[in-house]
């Protein structure tokens, strides 16, 4: 008998398997999926604001503002913003 049990719940248990293994797959898949969601949101974030950031020197240098007070206002340095203006055929 002491057999029969033990078979009983080896069999109880490797049929419970499955549904572990397929609800911790599950759970790292959305985890996945989350952490690739905020990634994706920061970088977009970075990209937006560093759009930003150029299309406010192209205007700041077409109002004839100087590159030192563009600097001040956007926080980036002059290499920065004269690359900027560089790319986008402003000097």
């Amino acid at each position: 008998e002491a057999d029969i049990a033990k078979k009983r719940t080896l069999e109880e248990s490797l049929n419970i398997l499955p549904s572990l293994f397929s609800d911790k797959a599950m759970s790292i898949y959305d985890e996945l999926i989350q952490e690739g969601m905020e990634r994706g949101r920061a970088e977009g974030i970075e990209k937006g604001r560093a759009e930003g950031i150029e299309k406010i020197i192209l205007n700041a240098f077409d109002y004839g503002i100087a590159l030192d007070l563009i600097g001040a206002i956007t926080g980036e340095n002059l290499e920065k913003i004269e690359a900027v203006l560089k790319k986008n055929g402003r000097k």
